[in-house]
């Protein structure tokens, strides 16, 4: 059975609410993902198990360059292990085990750009490109690094000052990804273009908006 727990909420703090969509402002989303997945099979000849888990973590954080216009940047932690064993039911063969353990860290520069609908409910149009480097615990000199470009509209809505409804779709991802590893002399490009227009590229979420503290420091009136 797979297991998925997703999560859109960042909370500011040491920080004064005032989450309007202006000049100087910051805005805080991302994703936290987490899946298991579990199989077991038999057979007359043999038995197999499965076990897969993965997690993945992306904070961002925007700053309002003009009214409608926000850059900033994201982080991304991810790890992926997987480990599988069969056992053959004769005596000829000896059981097999494959294990897996994938980590990587990358950065991201973000933009979104604002079109007000009414009051509270803006379109936007938002881009990512991403820088992503990674490696394995099966070899140590294996290291795999990979660009990419992420293009898509998407709706935020402010419930308040500082909170907002924020969903956005992926429509056009472009990915290149190079894989090395010196010991075993293998080397692999991927490159990946796709446009997508399906439930797996949409996410909905909470965005926190938000203004420096030092933005909000009024002077006291300088008395004789």
């Amino acid at each position: 059975m797979r297991k998925i727990l997703s999560s859109f909420i960042f909370i500011g703090l040491f920080s004064s609410l005032n989450g309007q969509i202006q000049k100087g402002n910051v805005s805080l989303n991302g994703s936290f993902n987490f899946s298991t997945f579990s199989s077991e099979s038999s057979s007359n000849y043999s038995i197999g198990n499965s076990k897969e888990y993965a997690f993945r973590f992306n904070p961002v954080a925007q700053k309002f360059i003009q009214d409608d216009l926000s850059v900033g940047l994201g982080l991304t932690l991810s790890t992926q292990n997987n480990d599988t064993k069969t056992i053959y039911l004769n005596s000829i063969n000896l059981p097999s085990t494959s294990t897996s353990n994938n980590s990587s860290i990358g950065i991201g520069f973000h933009a979104s750009k604002y079109y007000d609908l009414s009051e509270k409910l803006y379109f936007t149009l938002n881009g990512t490109l991403g820088i992503e480097h990674g490696i394995t615990k099966i070899s140590a000199s294996y290291r795999s690094n990979s660009i990419g470009l992420i293009l898509g509209p998407g709706f935020d809505y402010l419930l308040n000052q500082s909170f907002a409804l924020s969903s956005s779709i992926s429509v056009l991802q472009l990915v290149r990804t190079r894989a090395v590893d010196n010991e075993l002399n293998y080397e692999n490009t991927i490159s990946n273009f796709s446009i997508n227009l399906n439930q797996t590229s949409f996410f909905i979420g909470v965005k926190y908006f938000f203004t420096p503290k030092n933005m909000n420091i009024n002077p006291k009136p300088v008395t004789n």
